[in-house]
Formats: structure tokens, sequence, C-alpha cells
């Protein structure tokens, strides 16, 4: 999904999904080897994926509450456990760091 070469088109609810995913718990996991793939993701798939103005309509405002607050929008997440999403201050820090990345 995340490499440009693969010519893959997400549907917007699937990329609210993902991106959601990505910036709540990926970019925040305390295993540095799973941050570096989601961080890696995260920036393809906003590469390959960006353009529309859908996708431009929710990730830029979803990146700069990131940017603001460190926290992701958990409203994304549908059905996954919103409660072990991690809180903490590196958490935060991490998920900004991913962001700025992703922005390229």
């Amino acid at each position: 999904l995340s490499d440009s070469s693969a010519n893959v088109t997400l549907d917007i609810s699937v990329l609210k999904i993902l991106v959601s995913f990505l910036m709540t718990y990926g970019l925040a996991d305390v295993n540095e080897s799973v941050r570096n793939n989601a961080r890696n993701a995260s920036r393809d798939i906003v590469a390959s994926n960006g353009a529309s103005d859908e996708a431009i309509a929710f990730l830029l405002p979803h990146f700069e509450s990131i940017l603001s607050s460190g926290q992701a929008d958990l409203s994304f997440l549908g059905a996954l456990d919103k409660d072990k999403a991690p809180q903490d201050v590196t958490s935060s820090d991490r998920r900004k760091e991913g962001v700025v990345v992703a922005l390229g």
C-alpha cells in the first residue's frame, strides 16, 4: 500500500482509518522499528494518496491538530480500542515528528 510504484489508490474512508491508525499507534510505539515503518508508510501514503481535495480536507486538519496537541483524533479509528492509544508526552513528541516526515 505504501509503495508508490504499487499504483494503489485508497478510498477516502480507508485512508482516514489507515492514517489515523498509523498516527495513533504506529508513530507512538515504543519499538523504534515499528515507529520507523509507520513513519515511512505515512510518508508514502500521503505522497501517493494525498493529492485529492477530499484527502487534503482530511489530512491537513488532522496533521495540524497533531502538531498542536500531539494527540491523534481517535474518532476515525472505528472499532479499534481507543483506550490503548498512548497518551504520554513521549508518544506525543513521536507523533509530531511523524507528521513532519509525512508532510515531506
